[in-house]
């Protein structure tokens, strides 16, 4: 990673044909597996930050089962609930399409 940006830096500093130039086949492929995996650290870490919501850990037991009863929570306490985990939904989704890259 750092080798490619040095080599991206000094390709740049030549002019904008040296710069063409520098982007081959395997430099592209490099650069991809770098944003590739940078990429998937990022959804990795908000994925951790999300499950660690106040609002999910709050309704879980230290087992991660549901320990009280859903129905007798509010309509904002739900909606938080609902939103944190369509917010985890989309981050699973984006990181399995980022993997399968």
């Amino acid at each position: 990673t750092v080798k490619e940006t040095i080599s991206l830096c000094a390709t740049m500093r030549l002019g904008w044909q040296e710069f063409k130039d520098y982007w081959d086949i395997w430099n592209i492929v490099d650069w991809l597996s770098i944003t590739t995996s940078w990429s998937s650290v990022g959804l990795w870490i908000g994925l951790a930050i999300t499950m660690q919501d106040e609002s999910l850990r709050k309704i879980l037991d230290d087992d991660n089962k549901i320990k009280l009863d859903v129905m007798t929570l509010g309509l904002e306490n739900l909606e938080n609930i609902y939103d944190q985990v369509n917010t985890l939904r989309v981050f699973y989704l984006v990181t399995h399409i980022s993997l399968a890259l």
